[in-house]
């Protein structure tokens, strides 16, 4: 799956929205895991592809986050261009939350994506700043 096009991604309703950004803990048994791609110039009109575990999930464009609950252990996410693979993996573990951060940069033919765990202290304020877009929930392998 390669999704680098410039397309218009679905907005989540406001009340997920806000309901995502009261970073509450996630559901019993569960961890959650917020993808943010900050606003920036280079590539803002591009879509990026997110997967978890291999399965796609949803797409964010500039200025916008995935919030996904996903179930605990071995984790992969990872997103694609037609010029890059990037991929942070982590042990996701029961009633903890993880930030990735996606940025999107120039490439030679195609956007390329580069993908970082970043802490809440760092992750927070860019959810905060951003609007939540529609995903697909995370089935079990």
């Amino acid at each position: 799956l390669s999704s680098s096009a410039c397309v218009s991604i679905p907005h989540a309703s406001a009340s997920l929205d806000a309901e995502a950004k009261r970073f509450a803990p996630p559901p019993p048994g569960k961890a959650a895991v917020y993808v943010v791609r900050p606003s920036r110039m280079v590539g803002a009109a591009v879509a990026l592809s997110v997967l978890v575990n291999g399965q796609h999930v949803g797409a964010t464009g500039s200025c916008t986050y995935l919030y996904l609950p996903i179930e605990p252990g071995p984790t992969v996410v990872s997103t694609m261009t037609g010029e890059s693979l990037s991929k942070v993996e982590f042990v996701a573990h029961a009633d903890s939350t993880y930030f990735v951060a996606q940025e999107a940069r120039m490439g030679l033919v195609a956007a390329r994506a580069q993908l970082t765990l970043v802490s809440a202290q760092e992750g927070r304020p860019s959810v905060q700043g951003c609007t939540r877009v529609e995903s697909q929930s995370v089935t079990k392998p």
